[in-house]
């Protein structure tokens, strides 16, 4: 064996450049890829020097890409809400209403007018707590409904969804590495593939003309054009293009049916779920105007129902004092709510079926607009991807001159 070396020498030295190359391909494509999603957060000494993963750290353009094409391709607030009935949200949340009416109208009361409501008959207190409780479901109803017509001002989709992915940025990571794991194993993979064949250019160009600088310099190269022609590959052409007995098209575009389960899967569990969707109705930015849409129906239906409020006014509370009254029932349901919502998100749940939605809308998405699921992940610094495999080849052509020259 060592005689079959010495004799081969030079053979053998030229033909390791092609392996190496090869070996060099697929090294820079796998730590470019890692080096997209990892690491999460900063590690090193901000700005000059240091590391955080190219998708992490632009988690926000990035999320917003995204987001854009789900609310203006994919899901319409307004359609998803209209799914809901609001019949079957009072069914759910009436009965545990219910249960703090009485308690919720006589601490209010006990409150505002102490005097008045301690003393006050026990036949016109229980008057007053029957007609609320059987106004409960139709109130309910009535703020449901409400909620569904002016569902743009409490509730911002957009946001939510950019907060939660930018606040998260392992399900940011998730979403992108599941729906592209084909694509990911492909970049791989090609590295070994592409870095081979310009391996074979690069030996037969050291053959004719050897100088060192040659192997860095052919590493640098191999590293840029292996990157650039993967990522090339996964999205161009965007439409089938038929050569002779073959068809052409980028390598995601071809998998928009499983990605388009995959993405429907991970967005509907992991994003909009019914729980966080009515809790960022309830707790989120938008939450006063809910406040106020409880507040306009709750003043409403005392303001009807005269078994509540006639003893009061007979005994001259006045105006300021019934609306404190008013003001203070409607501040304890709304501390009520977030409470009690949780009982509706079984339903809302099936009602608003999102993992459905999202599949079928983006199994119909034209090829342009389908590229934008993944394409964000690559697009924002793409040329760090290339770079960085470029200089990776760098260094193993470098290694290759002390290793062979």
């Amino acid at each position: 064996m060592l005689e079959f070396i010495t004799t081969h020498q030079e053979i053998l030295k030229n033909l390791a450049i092609p392996v190496t190359a090869g070996i060099v391909g697929y090294v820079t494509n796998w730590i470019a890829i890692k080096l997209t999603f990892y690491p999460l957060e900063f590690i090193g000494i901000k700005p000059i020097l240091g590391w955080q993963g190219i998708i992490p750290a632009n988690a926000g353009k990035v999320a917003g890409t995204s987001v854009d094409l789900m609310v203006n391709k994919l899901l319409s607030v307004e359609d998803e809400f209209a799914k809901i009935d609001p019949a079957i949200v009072a069914e759910e949340m009436g009965p545990i209403l219910e249960r703090h009416t009485r308690t919720t109208i006589g601490e209010a009361l006990d409150d505002e007018v102490p005097l008045l409501w301690r003393n006050a008959p026990a036949t016109i207190k229980e008057e007053m707590f029957q007609q609320a409780e059987a106004d409960t479901a139709p109130l309910i109803s009535e703020v449901m409904a409400d909620m569904q017509t002016n569902i743009n001002q409490i509730f911002d989709l957009r946001q939510m969804v950019i907060d939660e992915l930018t606040n998260r940025k392992e399900i940011l990571n998730t979403l992108f590495q599941k729906c592209g794991t084909e694509e990911f194993k492909f970049i791989e993979k090609s590295g070994i593939y592409f870095g081979f064949l310009f391996g074979l250019v690069q030996m037969g160009i050291f053959m004719i003309w050897d100088y060192w600088w040659l192997l860095p310099l052919g590493g640098l190269l191999v590293g840029y054009a292996t990157n650039w022609l993967a990522l090339k590959m996964i999205f161009e052409p965007r439409e089938p293009k038929k050569i002779g007995p073959f068809t052409f098209q980028g390598l995601f575009l071809t998998r928009q049916q499983a990605v388009s389960e995959e993405y429907a899967k991970i967005v509907s569990s992991e994003i909009l779920t019914s729980e966080k969707i009515f809790s960022r109705i309830v707790n989120g930015p938008s939450a006063r105007h809910l406040f106020w849409m409880i507040q306009k129906h709750i003043e409403a239906y005392i303001d009807k129902s005269a078994v509540m409020i006639q003893p009061f006014v007979k005994l001259g509370i006045g105006a300021s004092v019934y609306q404190r009254v008013k003001d203070n029932i409607t501040d304890k349901f709304a501390d009520l709510l977030p409470k009690v919502v949780s009982n509706v998100f079984p339903y809302a749940e099936k009602a608003l079926d999102m993992e459905t939605t999202l599949r079928e809308q983006m199994q119909a998405l034209s090829p342009e607009d389908f590229e934008g699921v993944l394409r964000p992940a690559y697009q924002q610094d793409e040329w760090k991807l290339i770079l960085t495999g470029a200089l990776l080849g760098l260094a193993a052509g470098i290694g290759q001159v002390y290793l062979l020259v």
